[in-house]
């Protein structure tokens, strides 16, 4: 008669391999080290820092002015209801 097996560790042992192979496999395929990853973000924010230094800006072309946003440089002003102001009954008098 031959050694008795449990089944159970048996399968748990074949499925810890076939994870091994999996992420071996991942591992060549996706995995990059840390020191891989921290040249990418130096390169990249190099990349962008030059490409900041490189625009161009035009007068009144700024970030941090809210009146950038309405391409006629006054206020914003609502457009009257449908069918005029009169059509408005909140305004009506």
């Amino acid at each position: 008669m031959g050694e008795v097996i449990n089944l159970r560790q048996f399968r748990k042992a074949r499925e810890r391999a076939e994870a091994e192979a999996e992420a071996r496999t991942n591992r060549a395929k996706f995995g990059r080290t840390k020191a891989q990853r921290v040249r990418d973000a130096d390169e990249e924010a190099r990349r962008e820092q030059l490409l900041d230094q490189a625009r161009r800006e035009v007068a009144g072309d700024t970030e941090d002015d809210p009146s950038s946003s309405n391409p006629t440089g006054g206020p914003a002003v609502e457009p009257d209801p449908p069918g005029g102001p009169a059509a408005d009954p909140d305004k009506a008098g």
